[in-house]
């Protein structure tokens, strides 16, 4: 039924619409239908607003007080429907609380579209997974802790596992590794677990024999003092590995950091080796 007077409304403008009959006479009830020779050219009158009619540019309604709620049914002449692109220029893109159009996608074939409306390329990645690895060695042939920052990880509110797997060497059979793990913003809880080839309680650490893996230290809180270490190696400037795991939870955003020294500073260098990496994966 709407749509049979609306269409029968359309064809009494296409025909009339250059009918003169002034303003809208006083008195006119709501409903009726008044044709001007200025633009618009017909108008539907209502107790809340007005169906107006350019038959030139499109049809409009419009409120009370003039403003426009929607229009472009019609494009350059009336009774031309509106172009594709003209229907959804109107139109909001989707939110993740309301329904829309999807974004231009920018072209291409591996990209997809994520719930929260940004295109993501399909290459298998987790957005909740942050992975940092070692470009170059690092090295500190003192007893002074220092920050490795090629490892360290921006993180914000949330709670998060982390594993640290770093490949070392020490150039004095007399010397091992110390490490901590420290976070610059606020959190509620941090707690780790050191891991090694281990040939001691103290953990010389030992790549030639099967030792197994021995858990020889843990953490509780932040530490940029290198609470963790193994006090020797049996060969110098041999492959060893550190495994590092916790868990943080966070709730003012900061950095996660690794803190690393020698044990015992008498004449050897330290090396946490290019490759050595950070797994953190975001669980709340």
């Amino acid at each position: 039924m709407r749509t049979t007077l609306l269409l029968l409304f359309v064809l009494a403008v296409s025909a009339c619409s250059d009918v003169s009959a002034g303003s809208r006479p006083s008195g006119t009830p709501y409903g009726a239908i008044v044709f001007t020779t200025g633009s618009p050219n017909a108008r539907l009158r209502g107790p809340v607003g007005q169906i107006a009619i350019d038959r030139a540019t499109n049809i409009a309604w419009q409120n009370t007080n003039g403003a426009t709620a929607w229009s472009r049914f019609f494009t350059s002449a009336l009774g031309n429907a509106a172009t594709a692109t003209e229907t959804t220029a109107g139109l909001n893109t989707f939110t993740a609380a309301l329904k829309g159009l999807c974004p231009a996608s920018g072209g291409g074939t591996s990209n997809f579209l994520r719930a929260d409306g940004t295109w993501s390329s399909a290459n298998g990645t987790d957005p909740r997974i942050t992975i940092a690895a070692l470009a170059s060695n690092y090295t500190n042939a003192t007893t002074t802790t220092t920050e490795v920052t090629g490892l360290s990880t921006a993180l914000t509110a949330g709670t998060y596992r982390f594993s640290y797997s770093l490949v070392w060497r020490n150039s004095s059979s007399s010397d091992g590794i110390r490490a901590s793990v420290n976070f610059d913003g606020t959190q509620t809880s941090l707690v780790a677990n050191y891991e090694g080839g281990a040939g001691n309680s103290l953990g010389t650490a030992d790549q030639d024999a099967f030792q197994g893996s021995a858990v020889f230290g843990a953490q509780r809180g932040n530490s940029t003092a290198g609470l963790v270490f193994t006090s020797a190696v049996d060969t110098i400037n041999l492959d060893q590995n550190l495994i590092v795991t916790g868990q943080l939870t966070v709730t003012v955003a900061g950095n996660l950091e690794l803190w690393t020294a020698i044990d015992a500073g008498s004449s050897g260098t330290m090396t946490i080796m290019t490759g050595s990496n950070v797994v953190i994966t975001k669980v709340l």
